[in-house]
């Protein structure tokens, strides 16, 4: 039997291994070229990811300090890799941000409160984490939809034809 944590963590793991997925084969200089007049990358699509979970799981939700990827972060602010930062230490520090994220939800009662609470945060926003799940589903959701998109413009591979 599936418990409520057990389905919330299955929908968010399909939209994981969407993104990673519709990126998996390409190219370095693939994964770093610009996609949008924003100039987001894939690479760094995956970092905004990986940056997104540490924020609302790990920083907003349990209280950890906000530090990813050798640096204070917000899930807004990582973007952008150099030429120093390698495709599969990126890859690997999204998929050890997933494993720590699962730990710390199955740790976890969903109608919990969330430690921190964000300055723009309205009241009663984001007031547990069966809620704050929700959140992190939807946004990695909709950034596995901009790599599709990306990925269809580099190559014309798609991940889903409806």
């Amino acid at each position: 039997m599936n418990t409520e944590v057990d389905v919330l963590l299955g929908a968010l793991d399909v939209h994981r291994r969407h993104a990673m997925g519709i990126i998996e084969d390409l190219s370095d200089e693939q994964l770093r070229s610009p996609c949008t007049p924003s100039r987001w990358c894939p690479l760094g699509m995956i970092l905004h990811l990986a940056a997104s979970e540490h924020y609302w799981l790990h920083c907003m939700f349990a209280g950890l300090p906000a530090d990813l990827h050798g640096q204070r972060t917000t899930e807004l602010d990582l973007w952008d890799v150099s030429e120093d930062d390698r495709a599969d230490e990126i890859f690997a520090l999204y998929r050890h941000q997933i494993d720590e994220s699962n730990q710390l939800v199955r740790a976890s009662t969903l109608d919990t409160a969330p430690k921190v609470r964000d300055a723009g945060w309205r009241e009663g926003d984001f007031g547990t984490l069966r809620i704050i799940l929700a959140l992190v589903s939807g946004h990695t959701a909709t950034h596995a939809g901009h790599l599709d998109v990306a990925r269809e413009f580099i190559d014309g591979r798609q991940w889903m034809v409806l």
